[in-house]
């Protein structure tokens, strides 16, 4: 999908894929979060392009060190 076009609702995601809508919302909002998709409450989301490319979050509490 090009950016500016609307994803379809979740509703529709949701039978298309075989999944829940609570699922399919799920996945919009980490699109959402990632900055691949524009979307607010009652809207329909929008495709995007992330403004900076995300680096993949690292947990470092766990990490040790010598």
């Amino acid at each position: 999908m090009s950016p500016g076009s609307m994803l379809p609702p979740v509703s529709e995601l949701a039978t298309r894929y075989h999944v829940s809508t609570g699922t399919a919302h799920r996945a919009i909002a980490e699109l959402k979060s990632a900055g691949y998709v524009a979307a607010s409450r009652g809207k329909r989301a929008t495709v995007t392009y992330p403004s900076e490319p995300s680096e993949p979050e690292v947990d470092t509490s766990t990490r040790r060190f010598s």
